[in-house]
């Protein structure tokens, strides 16, 4: 679903790990795909970048299916991470400590 045009790959960048970074807020998020079509080395620039940035989750690059690379054009980059809410009551638990 379309939530917003965003124009340059900068952008779109930082909207994504925006959502990312909500998400990390609410729920666990133990890896994170960092996924492209023929842009294995841009894919390898976010992953380092993402790494410094969230040293608790574990990232992997993976290639986007010819079907996706099709609609979505050569030297796409993505995110997909998939959340753990059944486990947010400890991270909760996590910050209270922390902020204690």
């Amino acid at each position: 679903m379309l939530k917003e045009k965003i124009r340059t790959a900068t952008k779109a960048k930082a909207y994504v790990e925006n959502l990312l970074n909500i998400d990390v807020e609410s729920s666990i998020i133990p890896e994170v795909a960092v996924i492209h079509c023929n842009n294995a080395e841009g894919a390898k620039c976010w992953q380092a970048s993402l790494e410094k940035a969230y040293p608790l989750i574990t990232f992997h690059i993976l290639p986007l299916s010819a079907c996706v690379g099709v609609h979505a054009g050569e030297g796409t980059l993505g995110l997909s991470w998939v959340c753990q809410p059944e486990l947010a009551p400890y991270k909760q638990q996590e910050k209270e400590l922390v902020t204690q």
